[in-house]
């Protein structure tokens, strides 16, 4: 018996294509995702004039990206631009841990083959960091 295994790639956009691409769709996305992460209190709001000039250097800024998923919605996603931690924070450090590819076809492979239902599943962990990171809006 043969199994079919299909990788599906989303093109992502960043906030200014994309709204041009989706529009409305595009704003409630935007709006659902910043509402979110107020939401969970993801962030801590700050004058920026009461930082200092290496805490305004060092901020990270935050990218905002939109995707069309397979069923048509727009899905907004926030992230860390972190290029500039690469100057003082190791590697590792910031990193999370993800599965490979190989890995995923290789569960996928297994589990087809002994007749198992595969599902998809998306995790998202929420955690506390000792770390303070300042990022921009």
């Amino acid at each position: 018996m043969e199994h079919l295994i299909g990788v599906v790639l989303m093109q992502q956009y960043n906030l200014s294509k994309g709204l041009k691409k989706f529009g409305n769709k595009g704003k409630i996305a935007v709006t659902k995702e910043l509402q979110q992460m107020h939401d969970v209190e993801a962030f801590t709001p700050m004058d920026a004039s009461t930082l200092t000039y290496a805490d305004r250097k060092n901020s990270i800024a935050a990218l905002m990206l939109l995707a069309e998923k397979r069923n048509g919605d727009v899905k907004g996603r926030a992230v860390a631009d972190g290029r500039k931690q690469r100057q003082y924070i190791k590697k590792e450090d910031t990193s999370s841990p993800t599965a490979s590819l190989e890995a995923i076809l290789v569960v996928a492979s297994i589990t087809t083959q002994e007749g198992q239902d595969l599902r998809q599943l998306t995790c998202l962990v929420h955690t506390c960091t000792p770390i303070q990171t300042r990022m921009l809006f």
